[in-house]
């Protein structure tokens, strides 16, 4: 069943679906590995968001009613990614999967994800909003896990990921074996410590925020 938020891409995110000659390669007609499967990730990776990076402050949550938001994706191969450009669009995602948490329970959380709680606790984000998106691939190269807290059910309710762009990106990292191993790392707030330990400075498209192609200067 389709969903409503199909029609709402925007111009700013069109650089951000799928290339045309990936969207012409036939699509998954099988389930893809289960988010929660283990032999379908290698690491953790993740997209970290929220409305006016460089990050999230109490007092934006108080005044705006804001929200913070995690992009965690699972796949076999990171360097392909950087590669081919890490793409999603709507259409990736499994809409009938989603729901919202009054109340995130922290007691079959993994580290990590009980770090992000606790800050999110602190912000007063208490509430989130779940989507699952699979690449449409066959086989499929990642699946993913959108996270959206907020402190009202009404800020998620009005949640449009149409709207969402990589001017939204205040961090990313992947490759990260455990919580010292890393083989990418960007965070707006810090630009002295990015790196690629894979590819160094090549441009990498999609929602990777960075490295970024050059414009060329107009003469």
């Amino acid at each position: 069943m389709d969903s409503p938020q199909r029609d709402i891409a925007t111009e700013e995110n069109a650089d951000l679906e799928m290339s045309s000659n990936r969207s012409s390669q036939p699509t998954a007609d099988v389930a893809p590995p289960a988010y929660d499967n283990v032999h379908a990730s290698v690491g953790n990776n993740e997209l970290r968001l929220c409305p006016n990076p460089p990050y999230l402050t109490e007092k934006e949550v108080k005044e705006q009613g804001s929200w913070y938001a995690r992009l965690i994706f699972k796949t076999d191969n990171v360097p392909q990614l950087m590669r081919e450009g890490l793409h999603w669009s709507l259409e990736n995602v499994r809409w009938e999967d989603g729901y919202i948490e009054a109340t995130p329970a922290e007691s079959d959380r993994t580290p990590p994800d009980k770090e992000q709680i606790k800050y999110c606790n602190k912000l007063g984000l208490i509430k989130t909003r779940h989507y699952f998106l699979c690449d449409l691939q066959v086989p499929s190269q990642w699946v993913a896990h959108l996270q959206v807290y907020a402190a009202k059910n009404r800020v998620l309710a009005n949640m449009r990921l149409g709207n969402l762009s990589r001017k939204n990106i205040y961090a990313a990292y992947a490759g990260c074996v455990d919580r010292e191993q890393y083989i990418y790392l960007y965070d707006s707030f810090r630009p002295e410590t990015w790196y690629n330990a894979i590819y160094d400075d090549m441009p990498m498209r999609g929602w990777w925020p960075w490295p970024k192609k050059k414009k060329r200067s107009q003469t």
